[in-house]
Parts: structure tokens; sequence; C-alpha cells
């Protein structure tokens, strides 16, 4: 098969996505959750501005800092908050009130788990198909050695199928479809923090499929990230909010990642999450897969919105739902103006145990 760029690729699937919904009338999707640029936690705000550096984050430091022009750090200057590769950073602002429970968990080696999930979206305001995909998760969290550090723990997520949504608007076309099923086998792997969450995630595609969709497993890695999000070590009840840190990728960009996160309810056995997220780009020059030579990003801009349900003691949560859109603009480097526009969102909803098809 011959080669394809990114961008053609996701144009082809945009494409035979968007024939497919002409078809029909697309379904409602699910709602999505909202929040405004500060996660509001009662009477109180967390700002979701960088803090200064040096400053004490868990004091709220740095709370009068700006975000980088345009959302995109000149060069150098967003190694002084985050460097790349360090460790995620969590701040826990509040614990809430009574009934607390410890929602950070650190699987065990050995470990198996299981999540299904639907994810969709749109690229430059054509859909995307909307797919599930049945994963089974594979942890790895090996003992350290004698005198040695123990080995970053893992897990391995694998698709062990992945087919259109009942929820797709239209049929996919019978090759597209088959293309998909191939993705059966394909890889997630990451590393935990020592928050329990997912972190610095590569893919491995299963052999025989088409290279184009390697951006669909690529969504699927990123959307993983903020639904197995960080969780304080302490426990927690209702109220509590903290901020996570850390630095990672979205859509090809080297972006710094900003997390809110608070608890809403605690019932049944259950407690419902609401996150807040933003995302800086690192560089003007940390550009997409496939873009042109001679650009830099001037703007990014993305603030992801997500609702999650988790059981204290589970490493996986077992309901929730993530918006995560973003727009970026590329220009000619040293010329004024946006230039090019890119915009993208991917949805990812969690499928409860209850609702699986048999």
């Amino acid at each position: 098969m011959s080669r394809m760029s990114d961008a053609c690729a996701m144009l082809l699937l945009c494409g035979l996505a968007q024939a497919a919904c002409s078809k029909d009338q697309p379904p409602e999707p699910p709602a999505a959750p909202t929040a405004s640029a500060s996660a509001a936690v009662g009477n109180s705000e967390v700002n979701l501005d960088l803090p200064a550096a040096g400053a004490d984050a868990s004091k709220g430091g740095g709370a009068e800092m700006q975000p980088p022009p345009q959302g995109v750090f000149a060069p150098g200057q967003a190694d002084r908050y985050i460097k790349k590769g360090a460790a995620l950073k969590l701040d826990l602002f509040q614990d809430g009130g009574a009934p607390k429970s410890k929602l950070s968990v650190l699987p065990e080696d050995g470990s198996k788990h299981a999540l299904t999930v639907e994810v969709g979206g749109q690229m430059d305001g054509r859909p995307l198909p909307m797919l599930r995909y049945v994963l089974s998760v594979a942890v790895s969290a090996p003992e350290a050695k004698e005198g040695e550090s123990a080995p970053p723990a893992t897990a391995t997520f694998v698709v062990d199928s992945a087919k259109a949504s009942e929820r797709q608007a239209g049929r996919l076309p019978a090759a597209l479809q088959k293309e998909i099923a191939k993705l059966k086998g394909s890889k997630i792997i990451a590393s935990l923090s020592a928050y329990g969450s997912v972190d610095q995630t590569k893919t491995e595609m299963a052999h025989g499929v088409m290279e184009g969709l390697a951006l669909i497993l690529d969504r699927l890695a990123t959307a993983l990230s903020m639904v197995v999000g960080p969780m304080p070590t302490e426990p927690v009840g209702v109220g509590a909010y903290w901020m996570a840190r850390d630095r990672g990728t979205l859509g090809g960009v080297d972006v710094l990642r900003y997390r809110v996160t608070r608890v809403e309810s605690v019932s049944g056995g259950q407690t419902k999450l609401k996150m807040d997220v933003k995302h800086y780009a690192a560089t003007p020059k940390s550009l997409p897969a496939g873009a042109p030579e001679g650009l830099v990003i001037s703007q990014f801009q993305s603030q992801a919105l997500g609702e999650l349900v988790k059981v204290p003691g589970q490493f996986l949560p077992v309901s929730g739902q993530v918006s995560l859109p973003y727009v970026m603009a590329l220009a000619q480097e040293g010329q004024a103006g946006r230039g090019a526009m890119r915009q993208s969102t991917t949805v990812l909803q969690i499928v409860p145990n209850d609702a699986k098809a048999p």
C-alpha cells in the first residue's frame, strides 16, 4: 500500500465518514460538560493560568501570571515550568468533606483490567468515524532489584475489537469497516504515574493496518490519558479539588497540560468528578506531522472538559466522557497574521458495564 501523508489519510477518513453521515440524520451527541476558564469549586476558584517559575503552586503562587501570548510559549520558556520528560506534578488544594476515600490506585503487577470506549469527533469541520473499542489492559509493575530503582510501571491497552459504533451516523463503507477491524491487536503502551494516571503513551499498530489509521489510534491514546487521570494519594471527599501539571502532545504538538479536577458528589460508593483542562503549545516550532516547512504555530487554543465516575479501589473509571478540542493557526515564520487554521475535536465516552453488548 502506498504511503499517504497524515493530512491526506485524515481527509480520506473524514470524507468517508461525512459521506455516510449525509445519508442519515446524525444522532444527538452526548451532552458535553460545561465549565468556565476557571474551575469554580464552591466559593473558591482555581485559576488555570501558569504558576510563576519557582512559585509554590500548592499555595496558589503565581496566579497573577498570564498564559503565553496566543497560547504559544516563546522558544525555551516552557522548560521554566515543566521540562519535557519530567514527572507529573499534582497539588491538592482542598481535600473536601467527609466521607473521604482514596481515588488514586496503583494497580498490582500482572493485574488485568477491561475498558470499552467510543471515540469520535471531527477535523477541520468534517466528522470522523464514531468507533467502539473493546480494550484489555495489562499492568506491569516489577519490583526493584537490590540496589536499583524500580522500573516504571506500565499499562498496555490492547485493542480486542474495533468497529463502528451504533451511534455512528450512517453506514461506513464496507472497505473502511474492514480496515477498522484490522486495528485488533494494536497496542497503546503507557507509563503509570505515582498518582495512578496514564502518562507518556506510545502506540503500536497491528500488522496490515492502513497507515492512515495510526491517527485514529493516536486520538484514542490521547483521550485515554485524559480519562485515566491523576488522583491525589490522600483521601478526598465532596468539595476536594486539585491541579495536575505535565508535558505531553496534542495533535502532534508538544504541549504543557494543566488539569483541574474536583469532586462533585459521592453516592452509592461512587465518586463523580469534573475536569477542566488547558493546553499550551510549548514552542512555535513544534509542528504536527505533515506541516509544510517554514511554518510556525502562531496561535494554539485548547480547553478540554470531562466528567468521570470512579469507584475507590478501582484503577479505571466506570463511566464518563471527555471532549478534547483544539484550534491551531500556522503562519510563515517572521510574518504577522494567523495563516492556515486547523481545528479538531476528539470525544470519548466510556461504555458502562451494564450498557455493553454481550
